[in-house]
């Protein structure tokens, strides 16, 4: 547990460090070539798998959190071509810009803070790509049940709105018609000393 404690220490700065001097660059106008820009996110993806040495302990913690953190760098990273010890562009997606790079360590940091925390709770084996479907599957799934409880209580107090309205209808009125206070003063004669409607006043004349 103390060996996961430190990569994920490690990892966030890491992500941390480089999505801001990412960020840095882009504010500033420095944009990469294409050719620096794939070797930049090789040796990205490159310390992130070092960092985290999922060979170390078989199929243990450090490989299940590599398997989920690959889920990530597939953002930038075509998983099946990349090789930490030997560079290929084919490695990296070609439609790619130094801001999705920057999105990636930034959405690292935020996942590893989150499986550091508790909140994400840790996988009992390797994640695969049916996994990480599942996972978003469930999450659409949630998001859409949280969206039909949002409407159903939003209808739900129409509902007891017009119910109390209804409540304070007289018996027998038009619906338009509601209960006001027979002693209520014209709201001309208070505002302003007289009434300008005379007889089609509904207050002056009931």
């Amino acid at each position: 547990m103390a060996a996961m404690e430190h990569i994920f220490d490690s990892l966030i700065k890491e992500a941390e460090t480089k999505a801001q001097q990412l960020n840095a660059n882009i504010l500033g106008g420095h944009a990469p070539t294409r050719s620096e820009l794939e070797i930049y996110v090789w040796k990205t993806c490159r310390v992130v798998r070092q960092l985290i040495k999922p060979e170390a302990n078989g199929v243990g913690d450090r490989a299940i959190f590599w398997s989920e953190i690959k889920g990530i760098l597939k953002d930038c990273l075509v998983l099946d071509k990349f090789n930490p010890g030997v560079f290929d562009q084919d490695c990296v997606k070609k439609d790619i810009l130094e801001s999705n790079l920057k999105t990636m360590l930034e959405n690292i940091a935020k996942y590893t803070k989150k499986r550091q925390s508790g909140k994400i709770k840790a996988p009992k084996e390797i994640q695969t790509m049916a996994h990480a479907e599942q996972r978003k599957r469930k999450q659409q799934e949630a998001e859409e049940a949280a969206k039909r409880k949002e409407d159903e209580e939003w209808w739900a107090k129409e509902d007891e709105r017009w119910n109390n309205w209804n409540q304070n209808m007289a018996a027998g009125n038009r619906w338009d018609d509601e209960v006001s206070d027979p002693e209520e003063e014209c709201p001309e004669i208070k505002k302003h000393g007289n009434c300008a409607w005379g007889r089609q006043c509904g207050f002056c004349f009931r």
